[in-house]
């Protein structure tokens, strides 16, 4: 059995994509929305199964009515339970970037239309669900966690949108396939740095340099307003109340590239690692940096801007540059 139902479910997902394609902005309709009792709801339907059996029976009035008041109710709580849902608007907004591993919370913003919605419960499969208690007729923003697993535009599974409002006796959900316009930079991996071309280390061009070190510890001097807080010697401070700030001889060159050829050998989403932990040792240390990557060169620069494009050159490496366009639902 469990083979048959792991052999369909592919096909069911497949399906799933094509009933609801991704988009930035869905509105829930019949299309989208299934519904079916919960175990609460089936035993519901049992119990009412049992009460018109024992009416005919007995041919008892009362058991009748009964019967047929529990009835309307089921057919009540679908219709409401079934308007929780539909006609609710959903739109994806803009992800900050992020690294592989990390979790991103995706902005979400809900409208509900002409009335409030209640006890909707979302959330990506296998993951903490995020509930909401009501959602106003306007609009109401909220944010679903997501890990990515691998570098680029970030493409999340299926969204899990559902309520048992208002007896908890019908349910109804949705599956939704939403386009957050993330990104994913490769995960960092700290490593010294290497260099390919020798313009930083007097070597002949295509040597691979190692730099295992970034500053020699020189000794100490009074500390002066403006001293950096990281070079404070914090411990001196303790024992003896004197404020002194570490002094350190440069070891190397505050302009250096970061060159894809340093790390021939090397598997490439590896390589992208290791240049990433690069890229964020520059950027903290405030390095004037390059990076070299085949067809494609950043030139020296620094602050936030140039660190993003070259998170972002290493993210996309291989992939497409810009966002596929998707259409509405």
């Amino acid at each position: 059995m469990g083979s048959f139902i792991d052999a369909l479910k592919p096909r069911y997902i497949a399906w799933l994509k094509r009933r609801n394609p991704v988009a930035p902005e869905i509105t829930l309709d019949q299309k989208r929305i299934f519904i079916f009792p919960t175990r609460v709801g089936l035993l519901y339907g049992m119990l009412m199964v049992l009460i018109f059996i024992n009416a005919i029976n007995y041919k008892n009035n009362l058991m009748f009515m009964l019967c047929f008041l529990l009835a309307s109710v089921f057919v009540t709580v679908i219709l409401h339970t079934y308007s929780n849902l539909s006609g609710l608007k959903i739109k994806a907004g803009h992800s900050l970037p992020v690294f592989v591993g990390d979790t991103v919370q995706l902005p979400l913003t809900l409208a509900g239309g002409r009335r409030n919605r209640f006890g909707i419960m979302l959330g990506f499969q296998d993951q903490a669900k995020t509930q909401l208690a009501v959602i106003d007729k306007d609009t109401t923003r909220t944010y679903v966690g997501y890990s990515p697993t691998q570098r680029g535009w970030i493409k999340t599974p299926r969204l899990k949108l559902r309520s048992i409002f208002p007896l908890g006796i019908i349910r109804t959900w949705s599956w939704l396939y939403l386009d957050f316009h993330g990104l994913a930079y490769p995960k960092p991996m700290h490593q010294p740095f290497k260099y390919y071309v020798g313009d930083e280390s007097g070597k002949e061009e295509g040597e691979i340099v190692d730099q295992s070190g970034i500053d020699d510890f020189r000794g100490f001097k009074d500390y002066t307003p403006g001293d950096p807080l990281k070079h404070i010697a914090w411990k001196q401070y303790a024992k003896r109340g004197e404020l002194l700030t570490k002094e350190f001889e440069e070891t190397h060159v505050s302009a250096h590239w970061l060159d894809w050829r340093a790390l021939a050998g090397i598997d490439t989403e590896m390589r992208l690692q290791i240049l990433c932990g690069w890229v964020l040792k520059s950027h903290e240390e405030n390095f004037e940096y390059g990076l070299r990557l085949p067809n494609q060169t950043i030139s020296l620069g620094r602050g936030d801007h140039h660190r993003d494009e070259c998170l972002k050159a290493l993210a996309l490496f291989n992939l497409p540059k810009s966002k596929p366009n998707v259409g509405a639902a």
